[in-house]
């Protein structure tokens, strides 16, 4: 499918609805697990906040994908909203699909996701009783952990069928994380944009030369950084996003290489760590702790579960094609700023809910 991208219908909601009414004042409930000791919790956290998450990751796929594709039988969730995602579907880059026609070979990968996220005792017996309303009421006790459990399975299936990395609303992102780590198809779009994220937060934390930053500063995602830094209201954002394809294209063409190599059954990881490594050692460098010639880094990617060390050489910034727009990208302003801007686009720079998500972004994307 080349580059194309399984995303959530959920995602176009959330983020249709916060383009045409603004932030929302609603909280929302968040499954907050932990595989390891078998308990798990649902954890209050204001709505808004997960609308603007869903932003950041539409934002993304829109820059570094070639097609975003969502279930044709679910296009009602945002159909009152549609006309935000007019540009998108004007150039192809938003589609959709009926993934019916493989739903027997979907329904055993998806039984096996089912067992995966629901890692705890109750929690899978919640789902199981959220299941039996279902047949018996035509209707769920739980709608919100239906999506959760069932609705993050059912489209993990369909990216392991259907060949295609999936890239899940937050809500989902959250779930996938504390459980399955991530699906059979990799996302290497976003395991890219996580690392770049990490060294991001360890670059601002640290500070460079003379300059010191406080620990409570909000490190946002570089696209989503420079999107909202170029709009101008929050009718621009998707416009703004469709036009910085073009300054990472060459990002892309290498995603798409790595990519294109694993499906072929083939290990593409060492391009990419050796890449990633290379960014890393500019950052060092930047803080004024660049490692001496011949030695090597100790990397740790999020989905490779292992740490790595590579060796970094004289030389490696030139090695290594689409490293250094990379390594741009890391320096890219922090975010404060641009989460103000952003918040100041739904008139809401003062309010109560942006005091409300600014304290969950501080949890989430601080250095």
């Amino acid at each position: 499918m080349g580059l194309d991208l399984i995303t959530d219908n959920w995602i176009l909601q959330s983020t249709g609805q916060m383009l045409s009414n603004g932030l929302s004042p609603k909280t929302i409930k968040m499954l907050d697990i932990d595989a390891r000791k078998k308990v798990h919790r649902f954890v209050e956290v204001p709505y808004a906040a997960i609308q603007i998450e869903a932003l950041f990751t539409l934002l993304n796929n829109i820059v570094l994908r070639d097609r975003i594709l969502v279930d044709n039988r679910y296009l009602h969730t945002w159909e009152d909203d549609t006309h935000h995602f007019l540009p998108l579907t004007a150039q192809g880059l938003l589609g959709w699909q009926d993934f019916m026609p493989k739903s027997k070979e979907m329904s055993a990968p998806r039984q096996m996701m089912i067992e995966r996220l629901c890692p705890t005792p109750e929690l899978k017996k919640l789902y199981e009783q959220n299941q039996d309303a279902l047949e018996r009421t035509g209707a769920y006790e739980n709608d919100l952990l239906s999506s959760l459990i069932w609705g993050t399975a059912a489209m993990l299936s369909r990216s392991h069928v259907y060949e295609a990395p999936y890239s899940p609303h937050p809500l989902r992102q959250r779930v996938i994380e504390q459980t399955i780590g991530t699906g059979k198809i990799r996302n290497i779009a976003s395991e890219v944009m996580d690392h770049v994220q990490s060294q991001r937060v360890q670059f601002y934390a640290t500070g460079r030369g003379e300059m010191k930053v406080e620990q409570a500063n909000i490190v946002l995602p570089p696209i989503a950084v420079d999107v909202i830094h170029n709009s101008n209201s929050r009718e621009e954002l998707i416009e703004r996003a469709i036009g910085f394809r073009t300054w990472h294209g060459s990002k892309r063409e290498w995603i798409s290489k790595i990519e294109t190599t694993l499906a072929e059954g083939h290990h593409a990881t060492k391009e990419m760590k050796q890449a990633l490594a290379a960014v890393e050692a500019d950052v060092l460098q930047a803080m004024g702790k660049e490692p001496a010639p011949g030695t090597s880094l100790n990397i740790q990617f999020k989905f490779f579960g292992l740490k790595h060390n590579v060796p970094i050489l004289n030389g490696i910034m030139k090695q290594f094609r689409g490293h250094t727009i990379l390594t741009n990208m890391v320096f890219t302003k922090q975010g404060d700023d641009t989460l103000d801007k952003l918040l100041g686009l739904f008139e809401e720079k003062h309010s109560t809910i942006a005091e409300r998500v600014r304290e969950h972004f501080r949890a989430k994307y601080i250095s």
